[in-house]
């Protein structure tokens, strides 16, 4: 049977990190995101140039949320869902429940700017756009 190679591992593990972060950065900037001075942490806002716009992320699935950290997207995060213990930075963020359980509650009450979780989940979809939700509800999934 013949070796994985590590370098190919590595290589596809982080093509899907670069991936992630451009779809959660095309997310985060909102409809027509080509703005160069557009970040997750801080993209412009169209009515008032030069006025930096707060991203709020609520993100669920404990793989998601070690990769939005490892993004450097950690100070965007503002709830994770109670099983994303890693990396060390997530215990501090406000905990919504869990991927079956979301608290609709707390997340509505952390106003995110936008829901991201590991598959899809209709309550938080729904919840997205019934709240209003600035950048709504986006599923991933990694196989």
């Amino acid at each position: 049977m013949p070796k994985a190679d590590p370098v190919a591992g590595r290589v596809r593990t982080r093509l899907r990190c670069l991936l992630l972060s451009m779809a959660v950065l095309g997310t985060a900037c909102g409809p027509g995101g080509g703005d160069d001075s557009a970040s997750l942490t801080g993209s412009r806002d169209a009515e008032a140039p030069g006025v930096e716009r707060e991203h709020r992320l609520v993100v669920i699935g404990p793989s998601l949320v070690e990769l939005m950290f490892e993004l450097g997207l950690g100070p965007a995060i503002v709830g994770v869902d109670r099983y994303s213990r890693w990396p060390e930075e997530a215990r501090s963020v406000a905990g919504v429940g869990g991927y079956l359980d979301p608290s609709l509650e707390v997340i509505h009450q952390l106003s995110p700017t936008s829901i991201h979780s590991v598959g899809y989940n209709a309550d938080l979809a729904t919840l997205a756009t019934e709240a209003g939700i600035r950048d709504g509800y986006h599923s991933y999934r990694f196989d």
